[in-house]
């Protein structure tokens, strides 16, 4: 009983022979690896137009306290800064850019 045992195990590991393979292009990047590239330029772009998420820290206001207007207003971030709004209003998030842009 071995000789057909050892045709198929000949049969399983016969080594092929191969067509031969010309020029094959390997790409220097892989495109997998530049996956997060588009999230990167997006946040760039955001900052390059809408500027950097600040929080209001500390403000003065006149008025009661349920309906505040806000004379002075204090944003911490990238950039901080104070405001003195016209409209009387300071959100609890404000986006600024930089003083040269």
């Amino acid at each position: 009983m071995s000789g057909p045992r050892v045709d198929l195990h000949r049969r399983a590991h016969r080594s092929e022979a191969k067509a031969p393979v010309g020029h094959v292009f390997v790409p220097p990047v892989r495109l997998r690896k530049l996956l997060w590239l588009p999230a990167i330029i997006g946040v760039a772009w955001a900052v390059h137009t809408y500027g950097t998420p600040h929080l209001r820290f500390s403000y003065e206001y006149s008025g009661s306290y349920d309906h505040p207007t806000y004379l002075r207003c204090t944003y911490v971030g990238w950039h901080s800064t104070t405001i003195r709004p016209s409209n009387g209003q300071c959100p609890l998030f404000l986006f600024f850019r930089s003083e040269g842009e």
